[in-house]
């Protein structure tokens, strides 16, 4: 079907002689990011009845858990998740509409350099709300790798210093003939974006981006990660594939510090990340420097097939999971191994694990046997703890995760392993209750990689 478009008046190109110097990055004056809501460190009740909210999103506009009847045992959700987003471009002439209440107020052919999103020699475009359409075709190469940050209104306030950040914007996939743009790395490098990430959000309060593909298969040229977050508040990353950064070795989404707020993402597709450099994960985000409630939410989304490192790694201080598919696969061909950890929350901090289901297979000899680790780096003194695991089902495919008969656990607390609660372990609030296991063996081990809470049916496997 034929897309009629109405072209308004295209943008101005700010005069390079008066734009910052390339590499430059004069101190940026900003508006403070949106405050968050507090996030309550009351223990937790001992109770099986399951969370009550059933809103998509809270004030902060991060999500709440899933209801679940209090007598369900494990997650609602199924154990396999098909992909129904549509498919990425493979050809189309890149066009990205900029649109402001809803009137299209410029119109560019590139996403990143010379377009709406460029570091250097430029001036800033948006306004609160704008929304950025991005049409099917391939966005590779030099000039289609966006860098989202604070740019100067014009020659005056660079010169001043006054740098505006992109606030509430949108960028925006439109799905032509079940076709939607993809951003795909390619091995030219891009000034643009320093090197960092493939797509740069670097100083943003506030960004959804949404139904766009995000490639890394066959690219060389990020060091980090395909969706690379940083000094940024409230970003929504939603109805997205992430995969391909294994050719590089990278995460395919990567949080660095000082962000705030929250790092949501939803209808996450994820595969094929990660690699021997750190290692890299599918996903791995920092805790935010500047925000002690900085939460990271991943929601209705599918993490699998990665290349060493985790599914899902998070550092912040607030972790949530709600609906997810963490599927554990073996070891691909060429692989030394899949992932490491399912879910990963090495420093503790406050976690909520709803309705999920965990997989484990047999990854390989350099990683690891369990589905979800909490504390086992360290439990940072500087931020609240709690622990609720409900409602999930975890399911070992594989009773052992390597040919050295390593079990596969499906839940560890803290280094050396501790059952929570029990001598020695951190006064942390823990509530597991309502879970479902299959396929684990539990003959022969110790108690903590045995431990599965209150409340549980669990389905062991065997040996042989």
């Amino acid at each position: 079907m034929a897309v009629t478009t109405t072209v308004g008046a295209p943008g101005t190109d700010p005069d390079p002689s008066v734009a910052p110097a390339p590499g430059t990055r004069p101190t940026t004056a900003s508006t403070a990011p949106p405050a968050t809501a507090p996030v309550t460190t009351a223990p937790i009740p001992e109770t099986t009845a399951a969370p009550t909210s059933t809103a998509t999103t809270g004030t902060t506009g991060t999500p709440q858990p899933t209801t679940i009847p209090s007598n369900t045992i494990g997650a609602t959700r199924l154990a396999s998740q098909p992909d129904t987003m549509p498919l990425a471009a493979t050809s189309g002439t890149p066009r990205v509409r900029q649109l402001r209440n809803g009137a299209v107020v410029a119109e560019y052919t590139n996403l990143g350099a010379g377009g709406p999103f460029t570091r250097t020699h430029a001036w800033n475009v948006t306004q609160p709300g704008d929304v950025f359409e991005v049409y099917p075709a391939v966005y590779e190469g030099p000039g289609q790798y966006p860098w989202i940050g604070p740019l100067p209104n014009n020659a005056a306030d660079y010169n001043a210093g006054i740098f505006q950040r992109p606030t509430n914007i949108t960028i925006r996939g439109v799905t032509v003939n079940g076709r939607r743009p993809v951003v795909k790395l390619g091995t030219t490098a891009d000034y643009n974006i320093l090197g960092h990430g493939m797509i740069e959000i670097n100083g943003v309060d506030g960004l959804v981006f949404e139904n766009i593909d995000i490639d890394g298969t066959g690219g060389t040229v990020v060091d980090r990660a395909g969706f690379y977050v940083t000094d940024s508040s409230n970003v929504t990353l939603r109805n997205s594939r992430v995969h391909g950064f294994q050719t590089s070795q990278h995460n395919g989404v990567f949080g660095a510090g000082a962000n705030s707020g929250y790092l949501h993402l939803d209808n996450v597709r994820l595969y094929e990340n990660g690699g021997w450099d750190g290692p890299a994960h599918n996903v791995y985000v920092n805790a935010g420097d500047i925000d002690p409630n900085f939460t990271l939410t991943l929601t209705n989304s599918w993490s699998s097939a990665v290349n060493v490192g985790h599914l899902f790694k998070s550092r912040a201080q607030v972790t949530m999971l709600d609906g997810n598919l963490l599927e554990g696969t073996d070891a691909p061909a060429g692989w030394d191994c899949a992932e490491s950890f399912g879910l990963d929350v090495p420093n503790g901090g406050r976690i909520t694990v709803t309705n999920n289901v965990f997989v484990k297979a047999k990854p390989g000899g350099c990683a690891n046997g369990v589905a979800l680790r909490y504390g086992a780096e360290g439990m940072d003194p500087a931020r609240a703890h709690s622990v609720v695991i409900d409602h999930n089902t975890f399911i070992a495919r594989s009773p052992v995760g390597d040919d050295s008969g390593h079990r596969n656990v499906p839940i560890r607390f803290y280094y050396p392993a501790l059952v929570p609660g029990s001598a020695g372990s951190p006064a942390v609030p823990v509530r597991v209750t309502a879970n479902r296991f299959e396929g684990f063996v539990t003959a022969d081990l110790d108690p903590a990689s045995n431990y599965r809470g209150d409340n549980f049916i669990d389905i062991p496997g065997t040996l042989g």
